[in-house]
């Protein structure tokens, strides 16, 4: 809970980050587990 906020408007629901330090939890995640394409390996 409190990872992200909705809104609902009709029928769509929209998402949205609801403390910024979540945005850093996902950066070192994707810094740690997708590495650049030029890194990768065939």
């Amino acid at each position: 809970e409190g990872l992200v906020d909705t809104r609902r408007d009709g029928t769509t629901i929209f998402y949205r980050i609801a403390d910024p330090s979540v945005l850093k939890v996902i950066a070192v995640l994707a810094e740690i587990f997708c590495p650049p394409l030029s890194l990768q390996k065939d």
